[in-house]
């Protein structure tokens, strides 16, 4: 039985018998399988375990990392004549644009990640972007994000960012930090290290490379 629509929502109220109840039930349990089935040939047809999502044809396929936006828009086009692009990118993934450009650089030429070179990028789409890996490694970094939020975002599993991650943070150690960490060997040097810290009214803070925890005792209230 069809009811006048509701007052309220404007739809129509409909009544089924129990028989019918059934076999609808039955129709929706039919639908779900089918769905399920349709996933799960796809994944083991892959031989894989990737994000799935439903293309604007209706066709389910895996998310490709280099159609995804951060792709798009930190990597292939950037709008580098944009303020806002800049200061949201610093702000994003603690390092300027321009910075993350010669790290790239850097990371690409180096032997330790032979896996994801360029030429293997052309010749091998389906490997995940080296930029991309150093990016989502940036954030893991910068902001606290897990492997899992990263692969939600980006399509590449959790593995190759740990097996990424480790040859990056084994860089940094080796190459990156002898490089651009230098500590002061005399007075003089100390002292170009120590000069924001005395003009703040904090002598003898020699300098940090995120924070600085000082120790004042008797400070005025008009400090």
């Amino acid at each position: 039985m069809i009811y006048p629509p509701n007052a309220t929502t404007g739809t129509h109220c409909i009544f089924l018998s129990r028989k019918k109840r059934r076999r609808l039930k039955r129709k929706q349990c039919a639908l779900l399988f089918n769905e399920k089935s349709v996933i799960r040939s796809f994944c083991k047809k892959r031989n894989c375990d990737k994000i799935l999502h439903t293309a604007s044809n209706g066709v389910l396929q895996s998310l490709i990392p280099a159609e995804t936006y951060w792709y798009k828009l930190y990597i292939v086009s950037p709008h580098l004549i944009n303020p806002k692009f800049h200061h949201t990118f610093c702000r994003r993934f603690r390092v300027p644009y321009g910075t993350f450009l010669k790290l790239l650089k850097k990371v690409t030429d180096h032997p330790l990640f032979s896996r994801w070179h360029l030429s293997k990028i052309v010749t091998q789409p389906k490997l995940a972007p080296i930029g991309l890996l150093l990016l989502d490694s940036l954030r893991y970094l910068g902001r606290g994000w897990t492997f899992d939020d990263l692969e939600e975002t980006t399509g590449i599993s959790e593995e190759i960012y740990r097996l990424f991650f480790h040859k990056y943070i084994k860089f940094g150690r080796e190459v990156l930090y002898p490089r651009y960490v230098k500590y002061p060997k005399n007075l003089e040097e100390a002292k170009t290290h120590m000069h924001e810290f005395n003009v703040a009214g904090l002598n003898s803070g020699v300098g940090s490379m995120d924070a600085c925890h000082v120790t004042i005792e008797k400070c005025s209230h008009r400090f």
